[in-house]
């Protein structure tokens, strides 16, 4: 008697009531992973590059100058934290060279498509710690390493 009472009770959700339910949740499920699908890539497609437009050398008063013109055209911003000349950091020069500019201050933030300018400084005659000497007719590879593991070359010849 009990059973005849309960399948007699035919209250339910209609078949179409179900469809629009189980629609919507399917719905709000794919909004909400699409967003997250989003969010994720747009952490992991973030990058540097620091694009080197110009270097000269100046050679006045028994110095030289090596002035670099960059830019960053990534699609983050990053920090210069090094200046290599021949691959040797320039504090183990003797006499030390000198950073200006932008390379005064290391780490040098680099903002999204902002020009820099940064400048070394050294005398006739520098030597690295094997003994080379940097003067006129070496070609100076330079090195710009960032604080997200990057490294980008220029080089110049340096001349009278």
């Amino acid at each position: 008697m009990r059973i005849n009472r309960l399948m007699g009770d035919k209250r339910a959700l209609s078949q179409v009531m179900s469809i629009i339910i189980i629609t919507v949740v399917t719905i709000t499920m794919v909004i909400g992973a699409s967003f997250w699908t989003g969010a994720l890539s747009a952490a992991f497609t973030r990058f540097e590059k620091i694009e080197i437009r110009s270097t000269s050398v100046k050679y006045s008063g028994g110095n030289y100058d090596i002035v670099i013109n960059y830019v960053n055209t990534g699609s983050s911003s990053t920090s210069v934290d090094s200046v290599q000349l021949n691959g040797v950091p320039c504090s183990e020069f003797s006499p030390l060279t000198t950073l200006g500019g932008t390379f005064s201050d290391l780490p040098s933030i680099c903002e999204l498509g902002v020009a820099r300018t940064g400048i070394v400084t050294f005398q006739s005659g520098t030597k690295d710690p094997s003994g080379n000497i940097l003067t006129a007719g070496v070609t100076i590879l330079v090195t710009l390493h960032t604080t997200g593991g990057k490294i980008y070359h220029t080089s110049v010849t340096l001349n009278y």
